[in-house]
Parts: structure tokens; C-alpha cells; sequence
């Protein structure tokens, strides 16, 4: 509980870019299962070239959020909508560190998605977020 965003009982895991061993998917969902938390992974983007596909497909079987970057919408305009499309995005963030390295880019994406899907899908998508953030996961 510790390690959850704050107010929340939200923990965000970031995974390493390899092919997930069953002990690494294992110990997700282990977490997971504890009453209180509820695991959310970072930048899913990354992990789809390593083979993960039926590593994520469990994950999201168990109720395990997906998060994907922004900059995931502006380099690959198709996958990304086709994963938020089929509810295998949750929440969308930008990876942003500073102003200069990593700028957030949310406006850009966010014009993407609005071109490709039009603004009542992304207002779905944000009614979506607010339920899954505000109703089941703050503490």
C-alpha cells in the first residue's frame, strides 16, 4: 500500500522490455490479488514487440490495468487505437520529465485519436477513465 499513487490504491509497475517470464507474470497477479491493490502497468507500449501476447492477454483477463504513452498514438497511429478500441488501453499518459527531454505531447495524441475516432469515442474514452480511476480505485 506504501508504494500506491498517492490517495489510491493504485500500484503503477513498470515491467522490463524483455519477453516476461511466467515468475514475472506470476508475481503481477500475486500483487494483484492482495485485497487492496490494484496494479496498473506502465508503458505497455514498450513490451508489445517482446513477445508478451499471452502474458498480456492473462494480465487483462485478471483485471490488470493497461497505461500506454501518448507518444504510442503518434508513432503508431493504428495499433494504439486498435488496443484503446478493444479496452486494452485504461489510461493514457505522457512520460513526460521535463519541458526539453520527453515533452508531454497529450495534445497532439489527443488530436490523433479525435481525427481517427472523433470527439464522442474519446469522450467515452474519458468517461471510461474517470469511472475506472474515481469509483474503484481511490482508497
Amino acid at each position: 500500500e506504501y508504494f500506491c499513487l498517492e490517495g489510491t490504491r493504485l500500484l503503477l509497475i513498470e515491467m522490463p522490455e524483455c519477453k516476461w517470464t511466467e515468475r514475472m507474470v506470476s508475481s503481477i497477479l500475486d500483487i494483484h490479488d492482495r485485497r487492496s491493490i490494484n496494479v496498473m502497468l506502465a508503458h505497455i507500449e514498450r513490451y508489445l514487440s517482446y513477445n508478451n501476447k499471452m502474458a498480456f492477454e492473462l494480465l487483462l483477463k485478471h483485471g490488470i490495468l493497461m497505461q500506454a504513452n501518448t507518444g504510442f498514438f503518434i508513432d503508431k497511429q493504428r495499433k494504439a487505437m486498435r488496443l484503446l478500441r478493444n479496452n486494452k488501453i485504461h489510461l493514457l499518459g505522457t512520460d513526460a520529465h521535463t519541458m526539453s527531454y520527453k515533452k508531454p505531447n497529450l495534445a497532439q495524441a489527443l488530436n490523433i485519436m479525435i481525427r481517427k475516432k472523433g470527439m464522442p469515442f474519446i469522450q467515452k474514452i474519458n468517461e471510461r477513465e474517470n469511472t475506472l480511476l474515481y469509483n474503484d480505485y481511490y482508497a
